[in-house]
Parts: structure tokens; sequence; C-alpha cells
């Protein structure tokens, strides 16, 4: 099934390339609206990388995933261009497909770093930082300035932090 494939390579990009899931799926909103609003796929392969070069970038990494892997530069172009294809070919109009992919991946979940930090936190009694949380985690789905911090992946040295701790 085309639909299943589209997963199944998109799945294989986070995976060859790490990139963050969360992250990964929150984006793949703004690109499939921008498939849509511009009604053609000829852009597509550009769209698809510089959304992952953005979602790389949101992760603060310092490695550069794309120069030197040929193979996901493809997997990238392949998927652009396959799930425009799919896009265009349903009706709808750009804000209902960004309100409909946003609906079904949160921008907040409890990502280890930010649940450390609460820990942390919490151990020193300072009980605003975990009250944030927890309301930035009771909608999840909607952005709120606010909580800006708590969308973001953790970066290279939060991840090892967090790793140290487990």
């Amino acid at each position: 099934d085309e639909e299943f494939e589209i997963v199944r390579s998109f799945q294989r990009i986070l995976q060859r390339g790490a990139f963050d899931f969360t992250t990964s799926h929150r984006y793949l909103g703004a690109f499939a609206s921008t498939v849509v609003a511009r009604g053609e796929y000829a852009t597509a392969t550009s769209l698809a990388y510089e959304m992952f070069v953005a979602i790389h970038a949101a992760m603060e990494r310092t490695d550069d995933p794309f120069s030197d892997d040929d193979v996901l530069r493809v997997q990238i172009a392949e998927f652009g261009d396959a799930y425009a294809q799919i896009l265009l070919r349903e009706d709808g109009d750009e804000d209902a497909r960004r309100a409909a992919q946003d609906s079904a991946n949160p921008l907040y979940v409890p990502r280890n770093h930010l649940l450390q930090e609460a820990i942390e936190r919490a151990a020193a009694e300072d009980w605003d930082y975990c009250r944030r949380l927890c309301e930035a985690l009771s909608n999840p789905f909607e952005r709120n300035e606010a909580f800006d911090e708590f969308a973001r992946p953790a970066n290279p040295a939060e991840n090892a932090r967090c790793a140290r701790l487990s």
C-alpha cells in the first residue's frame, strides 16, 4: 500500500539521520500544508530537505548527516516527491491539512531531559518549573509561546546527562 510505504520511508529517514521522532512528525504538518498550498510537487524534494535541515537545527546537533550520506539525501528526495503526490491527490486546503496533522502530533511531550530538570528543581523545592511543565503537557497539541522551552528536543549534552542519571 502506497501510504504504508510513505510511513516506512519516513521512519527509515528518521532512523538513518537520527532525527527526533516527535519534532519530525510535528514538522511534517508544515511540509504537508506548504505542498498543498503550492498545489504542485516540483519543489517537494527541496522542501523535504529543508524540513530535515530545520529538524536537525532544532535538535542543536553539531554533526552534518547530509553532506556525506548520499543514501539519506536520496531517501529524503524520494519521500518528499512521493508524499507530495499523495497530498495533492487529496482534497482540502493547507490550513485544514496543517490543523489535522498538528492535532495528531503533539508539540509537548514528557521528554527525559524535561523530566530530569523537573526532578532536580522539585528536589530544590522550586515548583514553578514543574507547574509550567504540567500545564504545557495538559494541552500538548496547541502551541503556547510561554512553553516553547518544553517543545525542543534534548541537545546532545542533555541526552548524555540523562543517560548518566538513568
